[in-house]
């Protein structure tokens, strides 16, 4: 039995849910991010980076699947704590989405809690508020991100096409359509500088923030400037696969399928992508999270592109056989999924868990299996 097989990932996914529900009471951090010596680290990464919501999504997406309450409950600690970011004005930066889609926004469709509501609502509004409309786009990080010091105001990467749904979000809810325009002008921006001919994308485009005028593409995290980042390669097929589910938009449903089929072809016969398409052919680095990711987002295509689903189907299968065969199910692990990889250009956080594989990898599989409804 393999992928494909409905019967095979409702396995895949009950044994996710049944070695999260040995240790959901022994992980105590509520950010964890990788492992050490098989145990998430419990001040690993800094509190409310980009990465935060990821655990308390995680146990969101299990509680929905299983309905266990230790899932709820371990849910609203880490969702109430994420929200605290906005009071303490911690999370400023574009990955609001990332933070915030995953706790409060999830926990508000799961529970009603106006409380949730309303800091998810908050956090779409300083999104939108990281609009430049001279240049289209919404900035990425703020100062101190030290390789692109005084160039920050202009910077955007495509990380972000993941954060447009919480404005597509906050736009429905508010009944407000600035949100809207806001996530189209940027995903229009995305299509124009970042997608290449050939579907790869930029991983960092550099604008003049008073004109608009594209001034750099520089390397970012993949092999080399002009390269195939894998992980960016994932993040533009679910994004803009998601800002067609969200607008009905073709421009976007063609450039998500124009990835994806980057993507396919590039991937060859591996199940594993590396962390750069471009990468040289001696280097093993791999990353299993842009898999899970690219699952994830492929997942979301294919609804919508009936005359390449069956193309789109034998990917994500073999992206899901390739997780299968990476994951840990040893309790003694904290971690599911292994040997995903931060980054190519600073050679760190090479074939190590990290946070985010398992949150992507639970969602493909339950988007695929249990009716999950996403946001």
């Amino acid at each position: 039995m393999s992928c494909g097989q409905k019967e095979w990932e409702q396995q895949f996914l009950k044994k996710i849910y049944e070695k999260r529900l040995k240790t959901v009471d022994s992980v105590k951090s509520l950010y964890p991010y990788t492992t050490k010596n098989g145990r998430y680290d419990a001040v690993s990464p800094a509190r409310f980076n980009w990465t935060c919501g990821f655990w308390g999504g995680i146990q969101w997406l299990l509680y929905e699947y299983g309905k266990d309450e230790r899932f709820l409950q371990r849910a609203k600690v880490c969702t109430d704590d994420v929200a605290k970011a906005l009071s303490e004005f911690l999370a400023l930066s574009h990955d609001l989405g990332f933070q915030f889609l995953p706790t409060t926004v999830k926990g508000y469709a799961m529970t009603g809690n106006e409380r949730y509501k309303t800091v998810s609502l908050y956090a779409a509004n300083l999104l939108a508020g990281r609009f430049n409309p001279n240049g289209r786009f919404i900035r990425a990080w703020d100062e101190g991100n030290g390789a692109y010091q005084g160039l920050t105001s202009g910077l955007a990467i495509i990380d972000c096409m993941m954060n447009l749904p919480l404005l597509y979000w906050a736009g429905r809810e508010m009944e407000d359509t600035r949100f809207a325009q806001i996530a189209n002008a940027h995903a229009d921006t995305v299509i124009k500088e970042f997608v290449r001919k050939d579907g790869s994308v930029n991983h960092i485009v550099i604008f003049n923030p008073e004109t608009g005028e594209v001034i750099d593409k520089p390397q970012g995290q993949g092999y080399a400037k002009g390269s195939s980042w894998t992980r960016g390669q994932a993040w533009a097929i679910y994004g803009f696969a998601d800002a067609y589910k969200n607008t009905g938009k073709k421009e976007y449903l063609d450039t998500a399928l124009k990835v994806a089929k980057y993507f396919i072809g590039e991937m060859e016969e591996r199940l594993i992508p590396p962390i750069d398409f471009k990468q040289p052919p001696e280097v093993d680095y791999c990353d299993t999270t842009a898999g899970a990711i690219a699952a994830a987002g492929m997942t979301i295509l294919k609804e919508y592109a009936e005359s390449d689903a069956e193309i789109l189907e034998k990917m994500i299968c073999r992206l899901l056989e390739g997780a299968y065969r990476n994951c840990s199910f040893d309790t003694e692990e904290d971690s599911v999924l292994q040997n995903g990889s931060e980054m190519y250009h600073t050679k760190t956080g090479i074939k190590m868990p990290i946070i985010y594989g398992d949150y992507y990898l639970i969602e493909a599989l339950m988007l695929r299996n249990s009716g999950l409804s996403i946001i």
